[in-house]
């Protein structure tokens, strides 16, 4: 059996997942004794099954590293393979934008192929309940995914696990998808929103387009033009209030407005109503950025996130 197992790590780890999980069957079908096949049996039941590195930059104490992580997707080769193609064009889509691109040398990227007992997501409204790796779902349109569970993973992946960001695919369709918090969330069919959802998800950027997405019956209107908002700020791109005037004084890219024709993107930098899904009292600052609609990051954003890059891995390896 310990040879049979051997083996069946070796098949995970050159992609042959189905033969390896037929063989894990044929272990606890055919053996007599529970501890003999307990290796087979934890197998079987541990969602992950092997990691394929995309990026390799350097060790993983100096380096981001992400993990790309597929949700819904079952054993079969055919279905580990759609994933594998699906994590290989979100790399590339992620590196194909500053500052990610500029950046690159400072990531490390691997996919882990995980099975669920179940192919696609659940979703609400319709009850549908399915029993995948990390518990995505879908709710009035909206992707998002069990934080808890992906966590869990990480812990067990050592150093590398530690920056704790992922990008999480979920074989299924959906309208809406989601970051933060380390976790950026995409269906299968929208692979080019990751800029824009690790944005969220490392940098804690915020949404600089104004309305609400998604199809929930219950969400709250957007406020009038007429209402009162206080002045407060929105680290790192976005300035509330309904007093522009206040808004000016307290704005936290004082900076970029004023070095005025030295803006790099060659766009004016200054106070732009909408964001935060809201149409009025939102202030960001450039007409367009990733965060609005997924055009190039604006320059404030795109100096957050370098700040965030450098916060994390020291220019120099020693």
């Amino acid at each position: 059996i310990e040879a049979i197992i051997e083996f069946v790590l070796i098949l995970r780890e050159q992609g042959s997942f189905s033969l390896a999980d037929r063989l894990l069957r044929e272990i606890v079908a055919e053996s007599d004794d529970a501890e003999q096949s307990s290796d087979a049996r934890e197998l079987l039941a541990s969602s992950y099954l092997a990691e394929v590195p995309l990026r390799e930059s350097g060790e993983a104490t100096n380096r981001i590293d992400f993990f790309i992580l597929g949700d819904g997707y079952q054993v079969e080769d055919e279905q580990q393979e759609m994933f594998l193609n699906h994590a290989r064009t979100c790399e590339k889509l992620l590196f194909s934008v500053d500052p990610y691109r500029e950046y690159e040398q400072y990531f490390n990227v691997t996919a882990v192929h995980l099975q669920s007992k179940d192919m696609g997501v659940s979703r609400e409204p319709g009850e549908l309940v399915k029993d995948t790796a990390l518990g995505c779902s879908v709710r009035y349109d909206v992707l998002t995914t069990n934080g808890s569970k992906v966590f869990d993973l990480l812990s067990r992946l050592g150093d590398a696990g530690k920056d704790r960001q992922t990008v999480v695919i979920a074989n299924d369709s959906a309208g809406v998808a989601t970051g933060g918090g380390g976790i950026a969330s995409l269906p299968k069919g929208a692979l080019g929103l990751v800029n824009h959802e690790v944005g969220h998800s490392l940098a804690g950027l915020h949404d600089e387009y104004d309305y609400e997405p998604g199809q929930n019956p219950d969400k709250q209107p957007p406020p009038s033009r007429d209402d009162i908002v206080a002045t407060r700020a929105a680290p790192p791109n976005l300035m509330h209030g309904s007093n522009k005037q206040e808004v000016e004084e307290r704005v936290l890219w004082r900076d970029w407005i004023e070095a005025e024709d030295r803006w790099w993107n060659g766009s004016q930098v200054g106070l732009f109503e909408g964001g935060d899904r809201k149409p009025f009292h939102v202030w960001r600052p450039q007409v367009s950025c990733m965060m609005r609609d997924n055009s190039g990051f604006c320059v404030v954003c795109m100096e957050h996130m370098v700040k965030v890059i450098y916060s994390r891995v020291r220019p120099i390896d020693q």
